[in-house]
């Protein structure tokens, strides 16, 4: 008998319409519990615990769950990612895209107890998702979905490594009868198999995993900073600067010198790999003033912030701004569309130089300076 689940909850909120075509499964909440679906509960985020429990791995130091050869495997949509495949719902991505062929085999990256079943989502704002939950042997006349079938081990510390879009069909019965007895699996075990996904991504076909790692407490991190560094040495672009003065958008040049303060940069950037036909979003994002307090978006381990709290999605992301000649910068990401407009905040004190980064997960970095202005003008 499968044992209940033990992973955290998202706040339930009102519900919106059914997107089957993105990379999760958005439902309403009174659809998802109408199919059988239940509310995955995170006892972190119900006794209000915001401290960030880190995983007992160091950097690099796991194997990917899909083998990365010849650049037949890519890394695809990234954790803090921008998606938003319909017009009611944006939300952070929450892992990596693993690409790979339809039936390459998911290895078991560590080793933990094992869990399978069916999932949906549902917004509850801000960039965030509640997920639901059916498990595998209940699934029975339920339905459900075939590509949004999850695949997970749970290590000692209690947290989750989710494997979404595997082929359920793919299970041997030994795994089937792991799984029904939520047993221990050690790291380096066949899983599964890749499920053909159907869809393609910047003209390429886009079978593959969906990679979490999921805190006991409800918190996202990244798979890129446990798993095998990789062959990077494309740095990311920084498209455009623009700055926001007085409700008004202006583009700035490298090394320009404002006459105003403005109240917020806007950061149009994107990042690649090293043969890896992907647009993605880079995770690190810095504005040095030198007279001034550094500000930084840093998700290169885990989706939140220095102090604990979690990212707002539109604190991180311009929703939509109308640029300096009249056209809409609005941020978006999915199969068809990767725009990626960050907002960095400027206080009133910032004076002189400053410095925008933005970094990839490799550490190639890309440069872009000013001057603000001495007054407070």
């Amino acid at each position: 008998m499968i044992k209940p689940m033990k992973f955290p909850i998202f706040v339930l909120l009102a519900a919106f319409c059914m997107t089957s075509s993105a990379d999760v499964l958005i439902l309403s909440r009174e659809s998802a519990l109408k199919i059988g679906y239940k509310p995955v509960v995170y006892e972190g985020l119900l006794s209000k615990v915001t401290k960030v429990i880190e995983p007992g791995y160091s950097q690099h130091q796991l194997n990917w769950p899909i083998q990365f050869e010849n650049g037949l495997n890519s890394v695809g949509n990234l954790m803090a990612q921008f998606q938003s495949y319909g017009p009611f719902s944006s939300y952070f991505h929450g892992g990596c895209d693993l690409v790979a062929r339809r039936g390459e085999s998911l290895i078991a990256p560590i080793s933990g107890k094992i869990e399978a079943g069916y999932y949906s989502y549902s917004d509850i704002g801000d960039g965030y998702m509640q997920k639901y939950w059916i498990p595998l042997f209940e699934s029975e006349g339920h339905s459900v979905q075939k590509e949004y079938f999850e695949v997970a081990l749970t290590d000692q510390n209690g947290f989750r490594f989710e494997f979404h879009h595997v082929d359920r069909d793919s299970l041997t019965p030994e795994i089937l009868s792991h799984i029904k007895a939520n047993d221990f699996i050690s790291a380096g075990t066949i899983l599964g198999q890749v499920i053909d996904w159907g869809y393609f991504m910047n003209g390429s076909p886009y079978n593959h995993i969906h990679y979490n790692i999921v805190s006991p407490n409800g918190y996202n991190f990244n798979c890129q900073w446990y798993s095998a560094k990789i062959l990077d040495t494309v740095s990311p672009m920084i498209a455009s600067v623009y700055a926001v003065v007085e409700n008004n958008v202006i583009e700035v040049s490298n090394n320009e010198r404002l006459s105003q303060r403005p109240s917020e940069f806007i950061l149009d950037i994107f990042d690649r790999k090293d043969r890896n036909p992907f647009i993605l979003q880079p995770h690190f994002v810095e504005y040095r003033p030198q007279s001034g307090k550094t500000f930084t978006w840093d998700f290169r381990k885990g989706l939140f912030n220095e102090d604990g709290s979690k990212p707002k999605i539109f604190d991180l992301f311009v929703r939509s701004l109308r640029g300096p000649n009249g056209e809409i910068l609005r941020t978006a990401g999915n199969y068809n569309e990767f725009q990626f407009y960050v907002r960095i905040p400027v206080e009133e004190k910032d004076r002189g130089p400053f410095t925008l980064t933005v970094m990839d997960s490799a550490g190639n970095q890309t440069h872009f300076s000013g001057f603000l202005p001495d007054s407070r003008n």
